[in-house]
């Protein structure tokens, strides 16, 4: 087998564009050769974990797991490396937009919440990005991937208007890695019942948080009660809805919600592709539906800086976090536990 040895690509980076507990994100110019550029983003581990071999290996799961996954809604993971001091990183696919969980504060700023038509559609590209990371297979062999995290902060739209989701970081290949018992973790506020109850997992609890996360956008708030994260894991755990806290929920929205939010898992769609085809009938059922371009107009109509400036906009929505209080918008994942 004959191999190719191209020459190093070195990473310019421009910026740091946002930090987690486990890792920052760069924006990055990949350069090549006679001029070639490529913008990325490089995803690095922070240095004070990185002689972590626990956090070592997650960090390495997360990039082999995503490697493989090539679709439109799910940020692309391009390769890992390893730098001069033996630190990681990986480049992945540079999204300029916003995220969802930002434009829900903008949003909420502003005394407004995200259209009927543009979140459904939003939930229906989410959708579809887990109903491909859900069927997922290597070499033959089902993967049975689970996001376990899928939240505001991790659902990115373009300024093209196209919905991605990120951060596979403590994602779960069934086939891989197996939880172990009682093991809980993820964003609190948009777990489903058995994760909560630190159960095995299947994509169906993905499809529930992604019920959760729809009901926020309808309603801007919760279906369930906020409080401390012991109070929260109770709620979630016992699968409580509170429907009557959003009466403008008409019948149709409100049987697919129901249905992604039912307490047993049996009882839900059986994959988010259903989930998918049932959010896109009511969406295009009367019209052509809003699409890529009515997403990206409505980002452009109400901060109209993020396409001008990227910097600007980063600073005006860290702003805005500061001031706009928005109940599990920005909730932090509860960490496994070691």
């Amino acid at each position: 087998m004959e191999f190719i040895h191209p020459s190093p690509i070195e990473y310019e980076v421009l910026e740091r564009v946002a930090t987690g507990g486990m890792a920052s994100v760069y924006k990055a110019v990949a350069k090549g050769v006679e001029g070639f550029g490529k913008v990325v983003a490089i995803k690095r581990l922070s240095p004070e974990l990185s002689g972590d071999p626990f956090f070592r290996e997650m960090f390495i799961r997360e990039a082999k797991l995503v490697a493989d996954l090539i679709h439109e809604n799910i940020v692309q993971i391009y390769h890992l490396q390893e730098d001069d001091h033996g630190g990681l990183f990986f480049v992945l696919e540079y999204v300029s937009g916003v995220s969802l969980g930002d434009l829900m504060l903008l949003l909420r700023s502003f005394g407004e919440r995200l259209p009927r038509s543009l979140a459904l559609f939003v939930a229906s590209r989410v959708a579809r990005g887990l109903a491909y990371a859900h069927s997922k297979r290597r070499d033959g062999r089902l993967l049975r991937i689970v996001h376990c995290d899928v939240s505001p902060r991790n659902i990115l739209i373009s300024n093209g208007g196209v919905v991605k989701i990120t951060d596979f970081g403590i994602a779960r290949a069934l086939t891989m890695m197996e939880p172990k018992e009682g093991e809980v973790f993820g964003s609190v506020p948009f777990m489903s019942p058995e994760q909560a109850r630190g159960e095995k997992l299947d994509g169906r609890s993905d499809i529930y948080s992604l019920g959760v996360l729809l009901f926020s956008m309808l309603c801007g708030k919760l279906p369930r009660r906020l409080g401390t994260e012991v109070e929260m894991l109770e709620e979630a755990a016992g699968g409580k809805v509170d429907w009557g806290a959003c009466e403008e929920l008409d019948d149709e929205v409100l049987r697919v919600l129901k249905k992604s939010l039912a307490p047993e898992r049996d009882a839900r769609y059986k994959n988010a592709g259903e989930f998918s085809m049932d959010l896109d009938a009511i969406v295009y059922r009367r019209s052509k539906g809003p699409g890529k371009a009515g997403l990206s107009s409505y980002l452009e109509d109400k901060a109209p800086y993020m396409f001008r400036d990227e910097r600007e906009a980063r600073n005006t929505l860290a702003e805005i976090a500061t001031t706009v209080v928005c109940p599990g918008m920005r909730a932090e994942p509860k960490k496994e536990k070691r």
